[in-house]
């Protein structure tokens, strides 16, 4: 008896402990710029590029500018971490582009799952490297049965 009781006691405390860790994700807020040099060199990978994160509870939201053989863009995207969808909308140059994502988590990393309305999935896959002094950024796309994938690395600024 006394042994079931000592069992129960260290999991009341150790239970809350696991589910905070796990429930607990790192704040990915900062100023972040592309190095190329670093990157995977694919068309996948813009010429340059830059990221402003501002991460508060379960919403983010990404201030990007890019720079790719398309030309330059600049997007402000708002998400939830939560797994609830977010609606964006991006002006490609020709036109505006609907953004369906959800946003999941594989441990410390987010999973950004994008759908858009011209038939492009694309995922991002984000993970802190170096104690946070990098943003790398593990990307595939798919246009109907045409893929493509690369890896970025942004320093924190």
């Amino acid at each position: 008896m006394r042994t079931i009781k000592y069992a129960l006691l260290c999991c009341s405390l150790v239970a809350p402990a696991m589910a905070y860790a796990q429930a607990a994700h790192p704040d990915f807020s900062g100023s972040y710029a592309l190095d190329v040099a670093a990157s995977e060199q694919s068309p996948l990978v813009p010429q340059k590029m830059t990221y402003v994160v501002t991460q508060t509870g379960t919403s983010m939201q990404v201030e990007r500018a890019m720079v790719n053989a398309a030309g330059e863009t600049t997007a402000k995207i708002r998400y939830t971490t939560d797994g609830k969808p977010s609606q964006n909308e991006y002006n490609t140059g020709p036109g505006m582009m609907h953004v369906t994502t959800i946003v999941t988590w594989e441990g410390a990393s987010p999973v950004f799952t994008n759908d858009t309305d011209t038939g492009i999935h694309q995922v991002d896959k984000w993970t802190l490297l170096e104690g946070g002094k990098k943003l790398q950024i593990a990307r595939t796309i798919k246009v109907g049965e045409n893929g493509a994938s690369a890896t970025m690395v942004l320093v924190r600024q």
